[in-house]
């Protein structure tokens, strides 16, 4: 009974308090990272520390969206050369299957095993199923 209790109040703290904590813990983990290089502002550069504050900030912030925008634009330009080759890659797909398939109708002509023959009839039935229209050598 315990262990449901606390299993309904993560439920509760996940559903419903989390949404409004994610600014203050976003908040925490940039004044974390940010508190060794304010420091090291305000006693090596002698910055004030409102401004070694703003700097460390301003930097973190700059680095986290740069490097998403970079991200972001690698990523779209991989989908667009994924995109312009799929037709191509869709023709070299239906070749392979075409000469597996041949492959296994020759196998099951040259072969009187049923196992031979059962394979063709297969590849076969599948290569209409895909629209491939295998020809029987």
């Amino acid at each position: 009974m315990i262990a449901l209790g606390i299993l309904a109040g993560a439920w509760a703290f996940a559903a419903l308090l989390l949404p409004v904590l994610w600014p203050f813990l976003i908040g925490l983990a940039v004044s974390l990272l940010a508190e060794k290089p304010v420091r090291l502002l305000q006693t090596r550069a002698r910055f004030p520390r409102w401004l070694a504050s703003g700097v460390c900030v301003l930097t973190l912030f700059v680095l986290l969206f740069g490097g998403a925008f970079f991200l972001c634009r690698l990523l779209c330009t991989e989908a667009a050369d994924l995109a312009r080759q799929l037709p191509q890659l869709a023709e070299a797909r239906a070749a392979g299957f075409a000469v597996k398939g041949s492959a296994a109708l020759a196998c099951g002509k040259s072969c009187r095993m049923g196992s031979a023959r059962g394979c063709a009839r297969g590849w076969s039935r599948f290569s209409e199923w895909r629209g491939l229209r295998l020809e029987a050598l």
